[in-house]
């Protein structure tokens, strides 16, 4: 799942640093970046109850009722009520079993794949047999619209259901990386104060450095730790059927092509 590919050349850094910046320039006439639409939510709607309609979506979709589920984990970028999980909200709405082991489980625009990696946790330890992930951001709510960087954000909510599986049917490998010189490029506080403090929060580059750094090194990070997931899977770039990437802005995909096997 989500398994991607990439040629290894040399000046690994310097080439894929140029492609980005190179499709960043043919868009800088573009204030929306190639960004064709994006959805926010209305002002009386919360994460909660995108989360419950995509989770009610999934369910049917696998042909199961809450009271199959045995986990859980939920990501809410921007949540409802901060220190309460929306999870344990969204647990309540679809009326899951008590002993349905509810967690929160963030890591911003990588959740879903920290996710799955605690699913797999989950399954190996015990009988739990089906488990729901869930994703939501309602980034609108803290986003200044007069901010360059507001493009890049929207709204919505994402369910899967998981099972354990064996064989190609199923997850043949993960890969992680951590840089925690990253942790100020993009946080959400308070206006030259820290986010417990008055004033409204909004999602601000607390460190400029770290956010172009980020932003540059997206494609040598995907790079080399995609080349480790194919090895380890046992795979290649021809036996690839359908690529994903996070990010959806066209200076960011024209980089992922111009490297991609």
């Amino acid at each position: 799942m989500f398994h991607q590919a990439f040629r290894t050349v040399p000046t690994l850094s310097t080439i894929s640093r140029t492609e980005i910046l190179e499709a960043m320039a043919a868009l800088a006439g573009d204030p929306f970046q190639g960004i064709r639409e994006r959805r926010w939510v209305s002002a009386d709607e919360g994460g909660v109850d995108l989360q419950e309609r995509a989770a009610r979506s999934a369910l049917r979709a696998a042909g199961l009722e809450p009271r199959d589920v045995d986990f859980v984990l939920g990501s809410s970028l921007v949540p409802d009520q901060l220190n309460a999980p929306d999870v344990c909200a969204t647990h309540e709405r679809l009326r899951l079993r008590p002993d349905c082991f509810t967690m929160k489980g963030d890591a911003v625009c990588n959740s879903f794949q920290m996710q799955l990696r605690l699913a797999e946790g989950l399954f190996a330890s015990g009988p739990m047999r089906r488990g729901l992930l869930l994703q939501c951001s309602v980034a609108s709510r803290t986003v200044p619209m007069e901010s360059p960087w507001s493009v890049h954000f929207g709204d919505g909510a994402t369910a899967v259901v998981v099972e354990p599986c064996e064989g190609p049917e199923g997850l043949l490998h993960q890969g992680h990386r951590t840089d925690g010189s990253l942790h100020e490029a993009m946080v959400l506080t308070v206006n030259e104060r820290r986010w417990w403090e008055d004033g409204r929060i909004t999602a601000t580059p607390l460190d400029r450095d770290a956010a172009r750094r980020m932003f540059l090194s997206v494609a040598d990070v995907g790079r080399e730790l995609l080349e480790a997931v194919f090895e380890r899977a046992g795979v290649g770039p021809d036996d690839i059927d359908f690529f994903a990437a996070h990010q959806p802005t066209q200076w960011c995909a024209a980089s992922f092509r111009s490297t991609s096997a």
